[in-house]
């Protein structure tokens, strides 16, 4: 996929909605980029912007925002007074016909050390909050719930991959349906790397960790 080039001083904004001027560039991912920006008019706060392209044949953001809104729609929510242990959604929209993008709260640098991906880019220590955690990036979440409260089936055969290889669950390689056992799963492999700073899979090259999942 194409990489995401917005230059530093790019500013972004919907008509009608808040205009986000770039300072810097954070990260890439698969599916997009992340931006240090600024409001327009405004120097005090800096945030957070993702954004994907629109021919992207994958849109993950779409997602991502329903979550956040779904996470926001208890108490808790403000700048301010916030509890919870996720960035706070403040804008979202489409730019020159080019990128979707969401704006939300700044945090600070990436442990490096789901929700269907856990994995330790996924975790950041709080910007200014010493001691608060936070889950990031909910571009392949899934609910398991249906609106009535009764679990969805798990949909059957090929669903394809999802996650990251590295730290993807046994049955994430088979690409089946995930469940929140293999949240945990990646869990684990994610916290025998952090302790002690690498795991049985470490060095596998990505393409072989196939074959030995599906014993061939």
């Amino acid at each position: 996929m194409e990489a995401i080039a917005l230059s530093i001083g790019t500013v972004i904004g919907s008509e009608g909605h808040r205009k986000w001027r770039v300072l810097s560039r954070l990260g890439s991912g698969a599916f997009g980029a992340v931006f240090l920006v600024q409001e327009e008019g405004k120097k005090d706060n800096r945030y957070a912007l993702k954004a994907e392209r629109l021919s992207a044949q994958v849109q993950m953001l779409a997602v991502e925002v329903q979550v956040y809104q779904a996470l926001m729609s208890g108490e808790g929510t403000t700048l301010e007074g916030q509890k919870r242990r996720y960035p706070l959604l403040i804008d979202k929209g489409a730019w020159n016909n080019q990128y979707n993008y969401l704006v939300m709260s700044l945090v600070g640098p990436s442990l490096e050390v789901s929700k269907r991906e856990i994995k330790p880019a996924n975790f950041s220590i709080g910007h200014g909050d010493t001691g608060v955690i936070y889950i990031l990036d909910f571009g392949m979440a899934r609910c398991f719930v249906r609106p009535d409260g009764v679990l969805k089936r798990p949909r059957a055969g090929n669903i394809g991959f999802r996650g990251t290889a590295k730290y993807a669950s046994r049955i994430g390689h088979k690409h089946k349906e995930l469940c929140r056992g293999d949240d945990v799963e990646s869990w684990f492999y994610m916290a025998c790397e952090l302790l002690r700073g690498k795991f049985p899979c470490h060095r596998i090259d990505v393409s072989l960790l196939y074959l030995m999942f599906y014993g061939i």
